[in-house]
């Protein structure tokens, strides 16, 4: 297609004047005598194209064409390597991810064809966040298996327009099963979509799996069961995790907790029945187990299998409990106008449960008066009491205690028992605890300039004034308050703390468990020597007792105490085992540390340690153990714990070629987790993906036809060629400027020549 155009060297207003005044020049005739008519139009016609020659160029005419090219262009391939493509595709012999491969794999020709007409293909690993796929000399690098923890499709579409800002998207594939897990996405999934529809950029979505509506869909999966717990000797031990059924209406599901021990049969100590009521139902299984002597055991709940079901894979879960002989002693030291202690002894002493079997804790309680600065108190004997587990502190300043007290207290917390410090005017810093033993104990920052004296105004620098909510930092069990939501949810609904102590900052090895919003610590863990301390900030978790919190309350208080006073693995072996998690997924970095003791229970920091793994097949890994920042500990080789089931590791202490004794712990590698929980693909939020793009072309491509979809892609001139306008004027070129040039000055020497031939000049 042309059209003409010009490009003026001057507005139309000077242009006429030029060309008007040019234009008289021809109304001049010669003055000479005996010029003939003829001779007289000749020079006429050479004048009057010398002016039209000088208006062409001041218009500068020129034309425009569209040409049509081939572009270079970028095809992103999206690919879902999450846990979930790991389930069935269409059928149990046939997983998602083997049957994505398949498809790629076997369509690398149509890729590298693509590639011949200028696509570059460009492939993205993706789950919660994606990583380029190395495709080069028609190799693709694929993953070995999926083993992402979450899914998020809408933060790996952004990823495509941040990588993409200078070059034409030709359009993305989308191979996944469309099951959007991701805890909380900082991308709109939908919004996202709606942006490729804005720029006209197709999105084509591959999807894998069974849809939920398709007739025959049904399943039942255990979910939510905490890795690791403890309880003591016949105490009855409750056990929650979910059931979650789909196309079981009606039906009775059998749910057993079944209990492992090393050299025992497995026993089915409870079994319930739960009959959901609707097609999709999520509810809480509650299964009861009283452990009759100490040790450590293995807990599977487990749903029976039930007909139909398209994965058997998340039926069961698994757990590991230890049983611990007798109960526990606290000593809880407390300012005498501590609203909370009255609470909180009624409720460590109360019955663990509706069975009314004791926890076996007890609680003897120091009440001290501000005034006793003035006598200070003898507290050696209480702090070196072996008896005790633990100490918690709670506004009580270091000057009310006799020299060698704390003192006393620190080498108890040293040798293994627990230390909690609780918020006040008169704890941490403005208690002067800068200045005791127990400075290199709490695991926070204290400094001289905190001073808070005795019947003063209360410093309120020292402190942070409320209402304060408390928001978990981490994902630990210390702050976990419920099983069924995820760890910040029921912290939300908690009434919001007066006030808490400001704490001047965390060391190095200690971890923040909660904090505030402005994320100001508030809970701080950490370690000193073979014993466990808590610094926490606040004094008032009484308001969620008054305010019918009394089961988040219970919790809190409880799993503090234990983990103070029980560390995971501790026994009275001469060999410790510490994990920090029992439960992991396939190909997880495994972590422990070990730890020898005398029959005193002394540490021996001398010891050389031996750790073999052995795995559910039976093959047997050696792991080294090296020296860590606290105890020893090692590292397991990932490759090693890539298959599902039971591994036990076990560690051997000795010290100058004797033997100190040895210790075996178990842990669990599941193929069991919220990207399995609910095999059913999710078509309609991929079909969703490709209805925000139709208008450029976007749809949803079965993996049977993928072939065919990279075919039709090569075959369509107008998503690989572009129409680009060819525009010309004249004087662009040097060859068109000389011609005109040319032609001008030829008109112009006739026109001369003529004249002085005629004897004009």
């Amino acid at each position: 297609m042309e059209s003409l155009s010009f490009y003026p060297i001057a507005g139309p207003l000077w242009i006429a004047l030029i060309v008007a005044a040019l234009a008289s020049l021809l109304l001049i005739g010669p003055s000479f005598e005996g010029l003939t008519p003829g001779r007289r139009g000749a020079l006429s016609l050479l004048r009057a194209i010398s002016i039209g020659l000088v208006l062409l160029a001041m218009l500068r005419p020129g034309c425009s064409t569209m040409v049509e090219r081939r572009q270079s262009a970028v095809m992103y391939v999206l690919v879902d390597t999450s846990r979930s493509m790991d389930l069935p595709h269409r059928d149990e012999r046939t997983k998602r991810w083997k049957a994505l491969t398949s498809m790629l794999l076997d369509n690398l020709s149509g890729l590298d064809q693509l590639r011949q007409e200028q696509v570059d293909i460009r492939f993205l690993a993706f789950d919660q966040k994606s990583r380029p796929i190395d495709y080069t000399d028609g190799i693709l690098a694929l993953p070995r298996s999926p083993n992402g923890a979450e899914t998020d499709i809408g933060r790996a579409l952004a990823d495509v327009l941040a990588g993409v800002r200078n070059e034409r998207l030709l359009g993305v594939v989308v191979a996944s099963d469309g099951v959007q897990n991701v805890a909380d996405s900082e991308v709109d999934l939908v919004n996202v979509a709606k942006d490729f529809g804005n720029l006209s950029v197709p999105l084509f979505p591959v999807p894998f799996g069974t849809a939920a509506e398709v007739g025959q869909f049904a399943d039942v999966a255990i979910a939510n069961l905490p890795d690791h717990d403890t309880v003591f000797v016949k105490n009855r031990k409750t056990v929650r995790a979910s059931l979650s059924s789909r196309g079981y209406t009606n039906q009775p599901i059998r749910v057993q907790l079944v209990i492992s021990a090393q050299g025992k049969l497995d026993e089915v100590v409870d079994e319930k029945v739960y009959t959901p009521r609707q097609s999709y139902e999520e509810q809480t299984v509650e299964l009861n187990y009283v452990p009759q002597q100490a040790g450590s055991y293995r807990m599977t709940v487990r749903a029976l299998n039930m007909p139909n079901e398209q994965s058997l894979l998340n039926n069961q879960l698994t757990s590991f409990l230890t049983v611990y002989e007798g109960g526990l002693r606290i000593a809880l030291v407390a300012n005498v106008g501590w609203w909370e202690q009255s609470r909180l002894r009624r409720v460590l002493a109360s019955k663990a449960d509706s069975g009314g079997s004791s926890q076996g804790i007890d609680v003897d309680f120091f009440p001290i008066n501000p005034q006793d600065y003035r006598k200070p108190l003898d507290f050696v004997p209480i702090f070196g009491d072996k008896s005790y587990d633990m100490f918690i502190l709670v506004d009580v300043d270091s000057r009310v205690f006799r020299p060698g007290s704390l003192e006393t207290l620190h080498n108890a917390v040293a040798a293994g028992k627990g230390l909690m410090m609780c918020g006040g005017t008169h704890s941490f810093g403005p208690g002067y605890y800068w200045n005791t033993p127990l400075k290199d104990v709490l695991p926070i920052v204290m400094r001289p300039e905190e001073r808070q004296e005795f019947e003063r105004e209360v410093r309120k620098d020292f402190h942070i004034l409320g209402p304060i909510a408390l928001v978990p930092a981490a994902d630990s069990p210390l702050v976990r308050l419920s099983d069924d939501e995820a760890v910040a949810a029921p912290w939300a609904k908690l009434p919001p703390i007066p006030s808490i102590n400001r704490l001047l900052g965390v060391k190095p090895t200690a971890e923040v468990l909660l904090k505030t919003s402005k994320n100001e610590p508030v809970l701080v863990a950490g370690k000193y020597g073979n014993g466990r301390v808590l610094a926490f900030a606040a004094n008032s978790t009484w308001l969620w007792y008054n305010h019918r919190k009394l089961n988040e309350y219970k919790r809190f208080w409880q799993q503090v105490i234990l983990w103070l006073a029980l560390p995971d693995g501790a026994t009275k072996d001469s060999v410790r085992i510490y994990m920090s998690q029992r439960r992991f997924q396939p190909g997880s970095t495994v972590m422990f540390s070990a730890e020898a003791r005398t029959a005193a229970g002394q540490p021996i920091p001398g010891a050389n340690y031996e750790a073999r793994l052995l795995g559910p097949d039976g093959v047997e890994h050696l792991v080294a153990v090296v020296p860590g920042r606290n105890l020893p500990q090692g590292e397991v080789n990932r490759d090693w714990v890539m298959a599902p089931g039971i591994y036990s590791l076990r560690v051997v202490a000795s010290e100058g070629g004797e033997r100190i004794g040895e210790s075996e712990i178990e842990f669990e590698v599941s193929d069991q987790d919220k990207e399995k929980a609910n095999p059913a693909a999710d078509f309609r939020l991929l079909s969703r993906l490709a209805e925000e793009t139709k208008d450029a072309g976007g749809r949803v491509v079965d993996p049977i036809d993928f072939g065919k979809f990279l075919s039709e892609i090569a075959d369509q001139p107008g998503m690989l060629k572009i129409e680009i306008p060819q525009r010309w004027h004249l004087g662009t070129t040097p060859a068109d400027a000389s011609l005109f040039l040319i032609v001008f000055v030829t008109v112009m020497s006739i026109e001369w020549a003529l004249r002085k031939k005629w004897g004009l000049v």
